[in-house]
């Protein structure tokens, strides 16, 4: 039991949001507080938010309700399967890495806050492409 969280959220329109995110702490706390987000989460779908607006929505409202001293690092990143293109936003999560098919490494650079401290904090959204 503890605060690591990774998802897949399937669009109807055929995009696919990636999710990873870790709360800080461990045990129950971390846990409950994960699943609080996770299903906050699950409700953007339903919206379809860009990804620097998500992460922002979940910020304010995780950070309105928290917990003295607990925050979530977090990544958000949307994927177009037709195209490659691979909006994001990161909130203090560890940069991602694409591996290239010539077996180089690229970091998807760009971070902000990590969430659920400053209610007001706003996020900027990155783009990389994967090729096929």
């Amino acid at each position: 039991m503890g605060g690591d969280y990774y998802d897949f959220l399937p669009y109807e329109d055929g995009r696919l949001g990636l999710v990873v995110g870790d709360v800080s702490g461990k045990g129950l706390p971390a846990a409950m507080m994960m699943s609080n987000l996770q299903a906050r989460v699950q409700m953007l779908v339903e919206t379809r938010p860009d990804p620097a607006r998500a992460v922002t929505v979940l910020n304010r409202n995780l950070a309105e309700h928290n917990v003295l001293g607990r925050f979530i690092t977090f990544w958000y990143g949307l994927l177009d399967p037709s195209t490659g293109s691979v909006e994001y936003s990161n909130a203090g999560h560890n940069l991602p890495v694409i591996l290239r098919a010539d077996g180089t490494l690229e970091e998807l650079q760009g971070s902000g806050m990590v969430m659920g401290i400053f209610a007001k904090e706003r996020y900027d959204m990155a783009e990389a492409r994967l090729n096929p």
